[in-house]
Protein backbone atom coordinates (compact mmCIF):
# COMPACT_ATOMS: atom_id res chain seq x y z
CA UNK A 1 0.00 0.00 0.00
CA UNK A 2 2.81 2.29 0.65
CA UNK A 3 4.28 1.88 -2.78
CA UNK A 4 1.07 2.80 -3.97
CA UNK A 5 0.63 5.97 -2.34
CA UNK A 6 4.00 7.24 -3.29
CA UNK A 7 3.86 6.07 -7.41
CA UNK A 8 0.06 6.83 -8.16
CA UNK A 9 -1.49 8.87 -4.89
CA UNK A 10 -3.79 10.15 -6.88
CA UNK A 11 -4.87 7.38 -9.18
CA UNK A 12 -7.56 4.42 -9.65
CA UNK A 13 -5.96 1.22 -7.14
CA UNK A 14 -6.66 -1.77 -8.04
CA UNK A 15 -5.79 -4.81 -5.29
CA UNK A 16 -6.16 -8.09 -5.67
CA UNK A 17 -8.41 -8.80 -2.84
CA UNK A 18 -11.69 -7.06 -1.00
CA UNK A 19 -10.25 -6.71 2.39
CA UNK A 20 -6.77 -4.83 1.05
CA UNK A 21 -9.50 -2.56 -1.07
CA UNK A 22 -11.39 -2.13 2.04
CA UNK A 23 -8.25 -0.96 4.45
CA UNK A 24 -6.98 0.83 1.72
CA UNK A 25 -10.31 2.72 1.44
CA UNK A 26 -10.87 3.41 5.16
CA UNK A 27 -7.45 4.21 5.77
CA UNK A 28 -8.03 7.14 2.94
CA UNK A 29 -11.11 8.55 4.39
CA UNK A 30 -9.61 8.29 8.09
CA UNK A 31 -7.70 11.24 6.60
CA UNK A 32 -10.29 13.64 5.98
CA UNK A 33 -11.99 15.53 8.68
CA UNK A 34 -15.51 16.55 6.93
CA UNK A 35 -16.94 13.35 5.70
CA UNK A 36 -20.79 12.50 6.34
CA UNK A 37 -22.02 8.82 7.14
CA UNK A 38 -24.78 7.76 5.46
CA UNK A 39 -27.05 4.87 6.88
CA UNK A 40 -29.62 2.25 4.96
CA UNK A 41 -33.13 3.51 6.28
CA UNK A 42 -34.07 -0.33 7.17
CA UNK A 43 -37.52 -1.39 6.65
CA UNK A 44 -39.16 -4.59 7.53
CA UNK A 45 -42.23 -6.11 5.89
CA UNK A 46 -43.90 -9.06 7.21
CA UNK A 47 -42.08 -10.05 10.68
CA UNK A 48 -44.89 -10.86 13.19
CA UNK A 49 -43.03 -9.58 16.50
CA UNK A 50 -40.29 -7.07 18.03
CA UNK A 51 -37.44 -10.12 18.37
CA UNK A 52 -38.19 -11.48 14.82
CA UNK A 53 -37.41 -7.92 13.32
CA UNK A 54 -34.31 -7.75 15.67
CA UNK A 55 -33.52 -11.06 14.14
CA UNK A 56 -33.41 -10.49 10.58
CA UNK A 57 -31.96 -6.58 11.21
CA UNK A 58 -28.90 -8.81 12.60
CA UNK A 59 -29.13 -11.02 9.75
CA UNK A 60 -29.19 -8.32 7.07
CA UNK A 61 -25.83 -5.93 8.79
CA UNK A 62 -24.16 -9.68 8.12
CA UNK A 63 -24.98 -10.12 4.37
CA UNK A 64 -22.32 -9.67 2.02
CA UNK A 65 -22.25 -6.53 -0.69
CA UNK A 66 -23.43 -9.82 -2.82
CA UNK A 67 -26.08 -11.16 -1.10
CA UNK A 68 -27.74 -6.99 -0.97
CA UNK A 69 -27.60 -6.56 -3.99
CA UNK A 70 -24.43 -4.37 -3.61
CA UNK A 71 -25.63 -2.01 -1.13
CA UNK A 72 -23.70 -1.42 1.84
CA UNK A 73 -25.42 -0.69 5.29
CA UNK A 74 -22.79 2.51 5.49
CA UNK A 75 -21.46 4.25 3.21
CA UNK A 76 -18.71 7.39 4.32
CA UNK A 77 -19.08 10.40 1.78
CA UNK A 78 -16.79 12.87 1.10
CA UNK A 79 -17.09 15.43 -1.32
CA UNK A 80 -13.45 15.66 -3.89
CA UNK A 81 -12.96 12.41 -3.67
CA UNK A 82 -13.42 9.75 -6.03
CA UNK A 83 -15.89 6.94 -6.02
CA UNK A 84 -16.65 4.03 -8.08
CA UNK A 85 -19.98 2.91 -8.88
CA UNK A 86 -20.99 -0.34 -7.29
CA UNK A 87 -24.67 -1.44 -8.76
CA UNK A 88 -26.77 -0.88 -11.59
CA UNK A 89 -28.69 2.50 -11.35
CA UNK A 90 -29.38 3.47 -14.97
CA UNK A 91 -27.18 0.82 -17.49
CA UNK A 92 -28.54 3.13 -20.85
CA UNK A 93 -27.54 6.23 -19.31
CA UNK A 94 -24.22 5.25 -18.17
CA UNK A 95 -24.49 4.71 -14.48
CA UNK A 96 -23.43 1.25 -13.95
CA UNK A 97 -21.03 -0.92 -11.91
CA UNK A 98 -17.69 0.44 -12.79
CA UNK A 99 -18.02 4.17 -13.77
CA UNK A 100 -16.04 6.71 -11.51
CA UNK A 101 -16.76 9.89 -10.68
CA UNK A 102 -15.93 12.60 -7.83
CA UNK A 103 -18.59 13.58 -5.77
CA UNK A 104 -19.16 17.35 -6.09
CA UNK A 105 -21.88 17.69 -4.15
CA UNK A 106 -24.31 16.21 -0.70
CA UNK A 107 -28.07 16.79 -1.02
CA UNK A 108 -29.44 16.76 1.96
CA UNK A 109 -32.99 16.34 3.20
CA UNK A 110 -34.97 18.53 6.01
CA UNK A 111 -33.44 15.74 8.79
CA UNK A 112 -29.58 16.76 7.58
CA UNK A 113 -29.45 12.84 6.43
CA UNK A 114 -27.60 12.55 2.87
CA UNK A 115 -30.77 12.09 0.69
CA UNK A 116 -28.28 11.88 -2.60
CA UNK A 117 -24.85 12.70 -4.59
CA UNK A 118 -23.92 14.72 -7.37
CA UNK A 119 -20.98 13.73 -9.19
CA UNK A 120 -18.89 14.84 -11.73
CA UNK A 121 -17.37 11.81 -14.40
CA UNK A 122 -13.92 13.54 -16.31
CA UNK A 123 -13.23 10.32 -18.20
CA UNK A 124 -16.99 10.28 -20.49
CA UNK A 125 -19.72 13.08 -20.26
CA UNK A 126 -22.21 10.52 -21.69
CA UNK A 127 -22.31 9.13 -18.46
CA UNK A 128 -25.84 10.88 -16.96
CA UNK A 129 -26.85 12.22 -19.88
CA UNK A 130 -30.50 11.34 -19.17
CA UNK A 131 -30.65 11.99 -15.81
CA UNK A 132 -29.01 15.45 -16.01
CA UNK A 133 -32.27 16.57 -18.53
CA UNK A 134 -34.69 15.75 -16.15
CA UNK A 135 -32.97 17.67 -13.21
CA UNK A 136 -31.74 21.04 -15.30
CA UNK A 137 -33.46 23.79 -12.74
CA UNK A 138 -32.09 22.03 -9.80
CA UNK A 139 -28.67 21.74 -10.41
CA UNK A 140 -29.16 25.57 -11.50
CA UNK A 141 -30.55 26.48 -8.11
CA UNK A 142 -27.93 24.57 -5.77
CA UNK A 143 -25.31 26.05 -8.22
CA UNK A 144 -23.94 22.75 -9.12
CA UNK A 145 -22.00 22.25 -12.24
CA UNK A 146 -23.70 21.15 -15.66
CA UNK A 147 -22.05 18.01 -15.97
CA UNK A 148 -22.51 16.94 -12.73
CA UNK A 149 -25.33 13.94 -11.86
CA UNK A 150 -27.00 13.04 -9.00
CA UNK A 151 -27.75 9.68 -7.67
CA UNK A 152 -29.74 9.61 -5.06
CA UNK A 153 -30.40 6.69 -2.35
CA UNK A 154 -31.18 3.22 -3.56
CA UNK A 155 -33.54 0.95 -2.09
CA UNK A 156 -34.27 -2.79 -2.74
CA UNK A 157 -36.12 -6.11 -1.56
CA UNK A 158 -34.22 -8.75 0.28
CA UNK A 159 -35.59 -11.88 1.02
CA UNK A 160 -34.35 -12.64 4.59
CA UNK A 161 -36.33 -16.05 4.74
CA UNK A 162 -36.54 -19.17 2.51
CA UNK A 163 -40.33 -18.86 2.04
CA UNK A 164 -39.18 -14.94 1.41
CA UNK A 165 -42.17 -13.40 3.46
CA UNK A 166 -40.07 -11.46 5.27
CA UNK A 167 -38.50 -8.68 3.22
CA UNK A 168 -35.98 -5.84 4.04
Amino acid sequence: MQEVETKCPYGIQLFNTNEVVTRYNNKMLSLTQEKVTSIAKDKFIGCTSAEQTTYFLWKLHKMSLIDSEELPYEIAIVQDIYYRITTRIDVPDGLKSGAVGKLVYIDYNVDRDAKGVWLEFPDSQKIGQKIKKTVDGHGAAIQISKTAVPIGRRSSNIPLNNDKTINF
